[in-house]
């Protein structure tokens, strides 16, 4: 959205101007106080965001289509945060939108891209459906990633939800569906066979599994359950279980395997039976553990269910309550107790660069009640986090190996290993199909001539 942008000389000041003929899809124009008000609001949500806005001074629309930022300290890692991928995107929505409260659900859906989404037409846990936006002016520059020019060209995108994995698998072998966002493992190879089909990967870091646990309530609301988790996982059967071969592995290092800031610092090692001693010097005494099962995601099914039964074998009564991905996302916000809707454990991941650094990895943010789903609360974590982007090289590698330790200390979270997992589609119908980390992008596909 940013036409040019200037940085003063002491790093301290930022000035961005938007692009001509930005508009919003109800047609009204895009301006500096959109952007203004919609990255409040992410800073108010995001935990990289609060940090950066712990550290800015003011944030104003200069004019129509200027805004700036004045810092009191420089922030080195600001633009790459502005433009970061994974979640929180900092979204710019209009105003009247962004200046709602930040803890309610948008469900307005007004964007200013390359596409449309037809609300009318949603069928949720079945369709959605994104038309092109006749009056989006893309760059001119080719694609990269999530920037550069965005070149729409096809009308329509109809994002089709297949619950069964093998159905999707020859959904995509007949021609029924042209791009297949994650194939089920063990139906690569009827895919491979085909010489119409082609895969791609997201990026070369890979996803990250991550275990959730719910710290505001019992048990995982003691340091000892937590840390009862970490010494129960058997990561290597869930990665064997996800039937990835060598494109999955074990991994303890928090910021990624392979990554730079890859470390085996405080890695812990599995023992079931001290586990068990953790659980019950917690005060776990057999109580039924909620566990969210998203049924429909083809990396966390099967890891779910080696992790329930884990558990099980270490005496852990589950209560395993299967759902569809969408459902799970919802259900996860819920912070009361289980007799209320609440959750103990659920599994996700993610993927590409949020998880290689201290301010954008959403598992290791400890704010309290601001942290990401789970809500772990660490102060020691959160100074730190807050020194990294200020660090020199050095520092910022020791600061990044004690967040590590600091999170297998405390239980954080529970890494269940690293994974890439291919997208699928036919190659003889799409062209100019992307690999971007962490995301799928339709822009710069065009239907292949016959």
């Amino acid at each position: 959205m940013v036409d040019t942008f200037a940085v003063s000389d002491d790093r301290l000041t930022y000035s961005f101007t938007l692009r001509d003929g930005l508009a919003w899809s109800d047609g009204s124009p895009v301006t500096a106080e959109d952007a203004v008000a919609s990255l409040r609001r992410w800073g108010a949500r995001d935990g990289a965001g609060q940090i950066l806005f712990d550290s800015i001074s003011t944030i104003e629309a200069v004019d129509a289509s200027t805004f700036r930022i004045v810092l009191s300290a420089p922030f080195e890692p600001l633009l790459s945060l502005l433009a970061k991928t994974g979640p929180n995107v900092p979204f710019i929505m209009p105003r009247r939108l962004a200046e709602l409260d930040p803890e309610q659900q948008i469900t307005e859906y007004t964007g200013s891209g390359p596409f449309i989404f037809e609300e009318d037409e949603w069928l949720p846990g079945s369709l959605l459906v994104y038309s092109r936006n006749p009056d989006y002016v893309a760059r001119d520059e080719p694609a990269s990633g999530t920037a550069g020019g965005k070149q729409v060209l096809v009308d329509r995108v109809e994002f089709r939800v297949i619950p069964d994995p093998q159905t999707a698998v020859l959904a995509l072998r007949a021609g029924e569906v042209d791009f297949l966002g994650a194939p089920a493992p063990d139906f690569l190879p009827i895919l491979e066979d085909d010489p119409n089909i082609a895969f791609g990967l997201r990026g070369e870091v890979g996803s990250q599994g991550m275990i959730r646990l719910n710290h505001l309530q019992p048990p995982f609301d003691t340091v000892e359950a937590r840390l009862a988790m970490l010494s129960l996982v058997d990561q290597a059967s869930i990665m064997q279980g996800l039937g990835l071969g060598d494109f999955a592995a074990e991994c303890w290092a928090v910021f990624g395997c392979g990554a730079p800031l890859d470390s085996d610092i405080a890695s812990p090692s599995r023992d079931p039976s001290a586990a068990e001693d953790l659980l019950s010097s917690a005060g776990y005494t057999g109580e039924p553990i909620v566990v969210l099962h998203p049924t429909d995601n083809p990396a966390l099914d099967p890891a779910t269910l080696i992790f329930v039964q884990q558990l099980r074998d270490a005496g852990v009564e589950v209560d395993l309550q299967s759902m569809d991905w969408g459902t799970l996302t919802q259900r996860r916000a819920n912070r009361g107790p289980v007799s209320e809707g609440g959750w103990n454990i659920f599994l996700t991941s993610l993927s590409g660069p949020p998880i290689t650094n201290p301010l954008t990895h959403p598992s290791i943010v400890a704010s309290c009640e601001d942290a990401w789903f789970g809500w772990p609360c660490d102060p020691e974590i959160e100074d730190l986090r807050s020194r990294w982007p200020h660090a020199a090289a050095d520092e910022g590698l020791q600061i990044a190996e004690t967040i590590q330790e600091r999170v297998y200390t405390q239980g954080i979270y529970v890494p269940f290993g690293q994974w890439m997992l291919p997208f699928a589609y036919r190659q003889d119908r799409l062209d100019g199909v992307l690999q971007v980390p962490n995301l799928t992008v339709f822009w710069n596909i065009a239907i292949a001539e016959q």
